[in-house]
C-alpha cells in the first residue's frame, strides 16, 4: 500500500525571514517535524560586488578574549551567506562551511556547536575540500580563483591564492596522487593542481600542473580506480546541465570515450564496487505534462543508477545499463524534485540531498527504497562522520547545517550560522524558482529542466505551445529575462504570463501563484546574467576573424530577426521548418551566450552544432558562404 505524505507549513526560524517554515512529513500515521527551507544552488550566479583588495582576507586567529568577541558579533549579524560547501577536519571534530553569498570560510567546534574561527575571502564561493585532516581547498567562479586554507588550534588560515580558468566550480580530489582536479565550468575546462604538504620550514602549497578542453561544461568528477581500468588514469566527467558522460585520461587530456546519459541535472557520482553510481533527473519527451504522467513519474523522475565500469569503457548505447542497478528515489506523493548532491557510506548508505523538497534522502544499496529526513531549507551538499555514523548538511537558503543521525534516519540538531536579514525580491524570487511545493506531488521545481538557470538540452511537451504532440527544447534563461515574447512560438507576451503558464500547465500546480509571487520569480529570472562565450572564457578568441564575422552577420541581414543588443526580436519568422503540429513560425531565442546552448540547435535540436545550423539547414541563408566566411561567422556567433 502506498504510504500518504502531506505538507502542512507553520511559521518558525531563528531570525526574521518572510518564507521561512516549518513540513510536516505523516507517513502512514508517524509524523516528523522539523524545520526546512528549499532552493537551488548554482554557484555562478551570485554576483555580488567584489570586497577591495584590502579586505579581502580576514584571518580571525583566536589570540584573545578580542578576537572571540569579534567573531561572535560577525555570528550575531543579520546577513544572508548561503553556506554551500562543508568540510570535515580534525578527526571530525570541526567543520569547516564555505559561505557563497558573504564569501567567508566558518570554522565550527562540532563539541559545543559554536563558531571557532572565520576567514573572509570573496563573494561567489562554491566547492569546498579537505586535503587531509588540517588542509583544504576551496574555489571562486566568480573571481577564478583557488584558495587554500589551513586550520589548526581552531583557527583558520588563508595560505595561499592561486588563478584558475574561467569559473572553477567542482573539485575531486585524488589523496592517492596528491592530485586536485577543478572544473571549470563556462571556460569547459579541467584544471589539475599538485599538493605539497608541509615541511619542517615550510607551509604546505599548490601547484598548477595542467589544463585540459572539453566539448562539455564540466560538472562532477570522478576519478576511476586504476585497478577496474587497466591501470589508466581516467576521470569520469559528468555534464553539468544536460546528458553527458566523458571518460577523460588525466595524463594525456584525450578523451577516451563519451556516452549520452539518460538523465540530466547529474549531482552526485560514487565509486560502488566495479561500478559508478549517478544520481541524476530524467526527464522523458514522449510523456505530456498531465497530471496523470507528473503522478506517476513518466514525465520526469529523479533517481539513483549504477553503471558497469567495464561497460563505460566498452559498450554503447543502451548496453551501458545492462549490467546495472536503478533505484527511484521519487516516488508518488514526494517526487523529491531538484537532488543536489550525493554521498555513500562505507557500510552502504546512500545519501541523496533533495533541494526542492527540504529532505535528505537515505537508502541502502542492498534496498530499493529510501527514507526522507526533513532538514533545512534547500540543502545542497553533505559530508559523513564516519565513525559516528552522522550526516551534516548544508542549507543554502536559510544559513543552517543540519545534524543527521543516519543510524536512526533523523534530524538531532541544527546549527544556525546567524541570524538572517531581509531578502530583495529577487532573492525571494529564487526561493520560489526552486520549490517544488509548486509542482503537483513535489516532482519538479523550475530548476528541474532550467537547471542553474541555464537550458538542460533537452525537449519537452509541456503545453508551450497551447498543445501536445510537439515537443520542444528547454530554452535557457540566462540573460533572457528582458527578451519578449517567450516560447518558441512567441506566446507568452511577458515574463509573467510565462511564468504562471509554466506552474499552472507544466508543473500541474496545486495552488495559483499569488501577482507578489510571480513578480519576485521575475525578478529573479531577470537578475540571471548571460554566460560568456566558451572562446571568451578561454580568452582565446581571434579579434580580426570575430570583427569579419560581425560584418558577415550584418552582410547576410542576420539582425532582421537577432538584433544586437539583445540577438532576438518581438517577432515570430517562417525559417524553412515546421513542428509536428504544423507550425512553422517561430520566435527567434536570444544568441547571447548561444556557444553554451549546443551540442544541437532549433526547436527540436534536429541541428548539430552552430555548423549545421549554417551549412546542413543553411538557415535562412539566401546564398551558401564560403569556406572562410563561414568560419569567421561561426567565430563571432561563438564570442557572443
Amino acid at each position: 500500500m502506498t504510504r500518504s505524505l502531506s505538507f502542512v507549513r507553520t511559521a518558525k526560524g531563528p531570525a526574521p525571514f518572510s518564507n521561512s517554515r516549518q513540513w510536516r512529513l505523516l507517513f502512514g500515521g508517524s509524523s516528523i517535524l522539523q524545520s526546512g527551507l528549499g532552493l537551488a544552488v548554482t554557484c555562478f550566479l551570485w554576483f555580488a560586488s567584489p570586497l577591495s583588495a584590502d579586505d579581502n582576507i580576514v584571518d580571525e586567529k583566536s589570540e584573545g578574549k578580542s578576537q572571540r568577541q569579534t567573531d561572535l558579533q560577525a555570528t550575531s549579524k543579520r546577513d544572508y551567506r548561503q553556506p554551500v560547501g562543508l568540510a570535515l577536519l580534525h578527526q571530525d571534530r570541526f567543520i569547516a562551511v564555505a559561505h557563497q553569498k558573504s564569501g567567508d570560510v566558518q570554522l565550527w567546534d562540532l563539541s559545543n556547536k559554536t563558531q571557532s574561527s572565520r576567514c573572509t575571502l570573496f563573494p561567489g564561493l562554491s566547492a569546498i575540500e579537505a586535503l587531509n585532516d588540517e588542509w583544504f581547498v576551496v574555489t571562486n567562479p566568480l573571481r577564478a580563483e583557488l584558495y587554500l586554507l589551513h586550520s589548526k588550534d581552531g583557527a583558520v588560515q588563508l595560505v595561499e591564492t592561486l588563478t584558475t580558468s574561467h569559473s572553477p566550480s567542482r573539485i575531486e580530489w585524488n589523496s592517492a596522487t596528491s592530485q586536485l582536479l577543478v572544473a571549470c565550468l563556462w571556460s569547459r575546462r579541467i584544471d589539475t593542481f599538485r599538493f605539497d604538504p608541509p615541511k619542517e620550514q615550510s607551509n604546505g602549497h599548490l601547484v598548477k600542473t595542467g589544463t585540459k578542453d572539453l566539448s562539455i561544461a564540466p560538472g562532477i568528477l570522478k576519478t576511476l580506480p586504476k585497478e577496474l581500468t587497466n591501470g589508466r588514469e581516467l576521470l569520469l566527467v559528468a555534464d553539468a546541465f544536460g546528458s553527458s558522460l566523458q571518460l577523460i585520461d588525466i595524463r594525456s587530456g584525450e578523451m577516451v570515450v563519451s556516452h549520452p546519459f539518460l538523465g540530466h541535472a547529474i549531482c552526485g557520482v560514487c565509486v560502488d564496487g566495479n561500478e559508478v553510481g549517478l544520481t541524476y533527473a530524467a526527464i522523458n519527451d514522449f510523456a505530456e505534462t498531465t497530471e496523470n504522467d507528473i503522478h506517476w513519474g513518466v514525465l520526469l523522475g529523479n533517481d539513483y543508477r549504477t553503471i558497469s565500469i567495464e561497460a563505460l569503457l566498452h559498450k554503447k548505447g543502451e548496453a551501458i545499463y545492462q549490467e546495472g542497478k536503478f533505484q527511484p528515489i521519487g516516488v508518488p506523493g514526494n517526487g523529491a524534485a531538484e537532488l543536489t548532491s550525493m554521498r555513500t557510506t562505507r557500510n552502504g548508505k546512500i545519501l541523496a540531498t533533495a533541494g526542492g523538497t527540504d529532505q535528505l534522502a537515505i537508502g541502502d544499496r542492498a534496498k530499493k527504497r529510501f527514507r526522507f529526513v526533513p532538514v533545512g531549507r534547500y540543502p545542497v551538499s553533505s559530508v559523513i562522520a564516519e565513525s559516528t555514523e552522522l550526516a551534516y548538511v548544508a542549507n543554502k537558503f536559510d544559513d543552517s547545517i543540519s545534524i543527521v543521525d543516519l543510524k536512526q534516519a533523523k534530524l538531532i540538531d541544527t546549527i544556525w550560522m546567524g541570524p538572517l536579514r531581509e531578502l530583495d525580491e529577487a532573492e525571494k524570487g529564487e526561493l520560489l524558482f526552486h520549490d517544488a511545493a509548486l509542482s503537483h506531488d513535489r516532482w519538479m521545481t523550475c530548476a528541474s529542466c532550467h537547471v542553474g538557470g541555464h537550458t538542460n538540452g533537452l525537449l519537452t511537451d509541456n503545453l508551450g505551445d497551447r498543445t501536445f504532440g510537439a515537443p520542444k527544447r528547454v530554452i535557457s534563461l540566462l540573460g533572457n529575462g528582458n527578451t519578449q515574447p517567450y516560447t518558441w512560438l512567441g506566446i507568452d507576451p511577458d515574463l509573467h504570463a510565462q511564468i504562471r503558464r509554466s506552474v499552472d500547465k507544466t508543473m500541474q500546480s496545486y495552488r495559483k501563484l499569488d501577482p507578489e509571487e510571480v513578480a519576485q520569480i521575475a525578478a529573479y529570472c531577470q537578475s540571471l546574467p548571460a554566460p560568456p562565450s566558451v572562446a571568451s572564457a578561454r580568452g582565446t578568441g581571434n579579434v580580426d576573424q570575430i570583427e569579419k564575422g560581425r560584418k558577415i552577420f550584418a552582410r547576410e541581414n542576420c539582425a532582421d530577426c537577432h538584433l544586437p543588443p539583445t540577438y532576438t526580436t518581438p517577432e515570430t519568422y517562417d525559417v524553412g521548418i515546421h513542428d509536428e503540429k504544423g507550425a512553422k513560425r517561430f520566435n527567434p531565442p536570444s544568441l547571447l551566450g548561444v556557444s553554451q546552448r549546443g551540442p544541437n540547435y532549433f526547436h527540436d535540436n534536429r541541428a548539430e552544432g552552430l555548423h549545421g545550423v549554417l551549412v546542413d539547414h543553411r538557415h535562412r541563408l539566401e546564398r551558401p558562404l564560403t569556406d572562410e566566411d563561414r568560419q569567421a561567422l561561426l567565430a563571432f556567433l561563438e564570442s557572443l
